[in-house]
């Protein structure tokens, strides 16, 4: 009786040690794989700090992420299924300036950039660069813009569609230059940048670091960097600010947004992680490899940085009445 009373009070001890355990473990976040949206194909520069991310992640957080491309419609397809997502801390949605800044006053979206997500922390930014076809006479900013003012019109530049920032970009130099280009959009960002290396037309924006390569071989020249302040991966190249136009000053930024509602802890939590990843050796480094400035930055960081470009790449869309079809 003695031995029967002892084992069904282990039984039950054990039974009641195993409850909170189990508890504790069914809170743990997170207790399964995370899917991170991003909204261009595969291969771009927001693609790539996303799958930076995604596979720096695991091993600090015990589970694996998976990047999902859903791309189309200039980035709203995956950024709509993001924030129509479950608020409930496994769907990560990547932003960027298109996305999150410019969309909104282009394109009917089914998204606030506000309402709809919980930002996280921001990953960094790219800078970009306004490039020349290797063919192009004019190999100075001053030189494009003396030739612009006295041929109106006749000056190309390319875009990966029409309201993208590479249009957006442009549209904005022609307003501080009191200058009038040609757009020409293309479908994506690749198409554009293959028009340019076969001096098809004048004119893009790229990402600083991609632009790099092909001048080094010849192939374009860059006139200069699109942010105020000099790259502190490319010291030695000029701003168009300080060439002439102070006003000029965007770059391309990439960051996390959870769908709205989700807890505050996962945000948290994520935030902690990815900064910590992006202080380590490994992460700099790693950033730095693909062109990217990595800031890190907190939910508010993030927010900020989205209200600000979004208040003036609106201003520039209605000044320039720029609509997609």
């Amino acid at each position: 009786m003695q031995r029967r009373q002892l084992i069904g009070g282990l039984s039950a001890a054990a039974a009641l040690a195993f409850v909170p355990q189990a508890r504790s473990q069914a809170d743990r976040y997170p207790s399964r794989p995370i899917r991170m949206i991003v909204a261009w194909p595969a291969g771009g520069g927001v693609d790539a700090g996303a799958r930076l991310i995604s596979q720096a992640l695991p091993a600090r957080i015990g589970q694996g992420v998976v990047v999902e491309n859903r791309a189309g419609a200039s980035g709203v397809i995956g950024t709509e299924i993001g924030a129509a997502a479950a608020p409930d801390g496994y769907t990560v949605i990547v932003g960027s300036v298109d996305t999150f800044e410019i969309n909104p006053h282009t394109l009917a979206v089914k998204y606030d950039s506000f309402k709809s997500f919980e930002p996280i922390a921001p990953l960094g930014r790219f800078p970009m660069a306004l490039v020349a076809r290797s063919g192009l006479p004019a190999s100075s900013i001053k030189e494009v813009v003396a030739e612009a003012k006295a041929n109106p019109g006749k000056i190309t530049y390319g875009s990966w569609g029409i309201g993208s920032l590479g249009q957006l970009g442009l549209a904005m130099f022609e307003q501080n230059a009191g200058i009038e280009l040609l757009h020409v959009p293309f479908n994506g960002g690749t198409p554009s940048v293959q028009a340019l290396l076969g001096n098809q037309i004048d004119l893009l924006v790229m990402p600083l670091f991609q632009a790099d390569v092909q001048a080094k071989a010849g192939k374009l020249k860059i006139l200069g960097i699109t942010s105020s302040k000099r790259s502190n991966i490319y010291p030695d190249m000029p701003t168009l600010a300080e060439q002439g136009y102070p006003a000029y000053d965007w770059e391309q930024w990439v960051g996390f947004f959870f769908p709205a509602r989700t807890s505050p802890g996962a945000r948290d939590f994520l935030a902690r992680e990815i900064n910590a990843y992006l202080r380590t050796p490994e992460g700099l480094a790693a950033t730095r490899e693909m062109g990217y400035e990595a800031t890190g930055g907190s939910s508010q960081d993030l927010r900020d940085m989205v209200a600000k470009g979004h208040e003036r790449w609106g201003r520039i869309v209605r000044e320039r009445n720029i609509r997609v079809q």
